[in-house]
């Protein structure tokens, strides 16, 4: 009875984790093994505080933010929460895409 729980359980999570993969190649890998859509990451995750341009709503303006930030501060920032920022577990937001996350923010978000 355990086992099948559990493993119903990881069938979920592999589902859902696959539903969101849209085939884009945004720096990493899913748990699956596939590519991270880094951009449908944020926009699940992060646009709904930061805004969709990342231009800030109710969380701060990320070209402000984003630079003065080592890769590290911001998945710590991700995984603990900061400042009224919610903290996002590794079951909302897998390792490879804090990851891919965190590169897509450096990239898109340099401060110019």
């Amino acid at each position: 009875m355990r086992s099948s729980l559990w493993l119903a359980g990881l069938v979920a999570i592999t589902l859902a984790i696959g539903c969101n993969d849209d085939g884009g190649d945004d720096g990493g890998t899913d748990p699956t093994g596939g590519p991270v859509d880094a951009i449908a990451v944020y926009n699940q995750n992060c646009a709904g505080c930061h805004g969709a341009d990342g231009s800030g709503a109710t969380g701060p303006n990320l070209n402000e933010r984003v630079p003065q930030m080592t890769a590290q501060e911001l998945k710590d920032n991700v995984r603990d929460g900061a400042s009224g920022m919610p903290p996002f577990s590794a079951a909302q937001i897998s390792d490879a895409e804090l990851d891919a996350l965190v590169q897509y923010l450096q990239d898109t978000y340099t401060g110019s």
